[in-house]
């Protein structure tokens, strides 16, 4: 997975808190939307930068962001006077993707340890990113929210400790509020695609 540094710069008026809001306000917008999964942000002297796990090389270009990021922007700018500084730490080539329209279908399963998008193609084992998807920003956080919950749910079954039971049940029951939610979270995706979707759990 493709590695981006996120330069923001100092804080024009050195207020730390405020600029840390900034920045987590901006990431986290960005991994509701699916641009980033898993991020890691640091400062040294007031001069912040964020490292982030991208699922492709143009996954931060902003024809994907939601206007959302608009509003998170302009507060950036207000704090450091500019807006991010965005480089790819991979030195790969770009891989050919493949177009998820080009599918005849989709599924859903979070898997455990990967925390990148749920959504699947049959013809190619490689998530499909959130951000691709016809879909509305919360129903794209929705998901990451449903998906992160199971996670949870399949991280604390597979420790083995004393909510075993209770884990494997909302994982394994098509009746249970888990694979309900999971159901609803598909009927959304196949009504934005128009592609049918299978639920690969309960």
């Amino acid at each position: 997975m493709p590695l981006a540094r996120i330069r923001f710069g100092r804080a024009r008026k050195r207020n730390l808190d405020e600029a840390e809001d900034a920045v987590y306000g901006y990431l986290y917008t960005l991994r509701h939307n699916g641009q980033v999964q898993e991020f890691f942000l640091s400062s040294t002297g007031g001069r912040f930068q964020a490292c982030a796990e991208v699922l492709r090389h143009d996954s931060l270009e902003r024809r994907y962001s939601p206007s959302s990021i608009a509003e998170e922007l302009k507060r950036l700018v207000t704090v450091f006077g500019r807006r991010p500084e965005v480089s790819l730490l991979d030195a790969a080539p770009a891989k050919r993707t493949f177009d998820w329209r080009r599918a005849r279908s989709l599924y859903l399963y979070p898997y455990t340890f990967d925390r990148r998008s749920p959504v699947y193609t049959p013809e190619l084992e490689e998530p499909v990113p959130l951000y691709l998807l016809p879909l509305k920003p919360e129903e794209r956080r929705m998901i990451i929210s449903w998906s992160e919950l199971y996670r949870a749910h399949d991280q604390i079954w597979l420790d083995s400790g004393p909510l075993e039971i209770g884990a494997w049940r909302e994982l394994a029951d098509p009746r249970s509020k888990l694979a309900k939610n999971g159901r609803k979270i598909c009927a959304r995706i196949e009504k934005a695609t128009g592609k049918p979707i299978e639920a690969l759990f309960g």
